[in-house]
């Protein structure tokens, strides 16, 4: 083979290893903030908890999870916030409900 084709080929798997390695790198940062931010759901939904003890105030106890939560979203979508809120609940539920 010629230099040429020789130089292409380490080329085009130094571009690949590059390509492979940012995507991780940006998969790793996007996981990191969402390790992040579902400890923040989880704070609030435990706060909420605390403040609001009383039976069917859970429109209120999301509320101020919402506004708890409000600053620290780091770009996630309603739909992906709500879902978050929902599993804490669910955990937290479930945690009581194994005592």
């Amino acid at each position: 083979m010629s230099g040429a084709v020789i130089s292409y080929i380490a080329a085009a798997f130094a571009y690949a290893g590059l390509y492979i390695l940012t995507l991780f790198i940006r998969t790793k940062v996007k996981s990191e903030k969402l390790d992040i931010f579902r400890k923040w759901v989880r704070t609030g939904v435990l706060s909420a908890e605390q403040l609001f003890p009383q039976s069917r105030s859970g429109a209120r106890k999301k509320a101020y999870v919402m506004t708890f939560i409000e600053d620290k979203t780091c770009g996630f979508a309603q739909e992906e916030v709500d879902a978050l809120i929902e599993a804490a609940v669910y955990c937290l539920n479930m945690e009581m409900w194994d005592r």
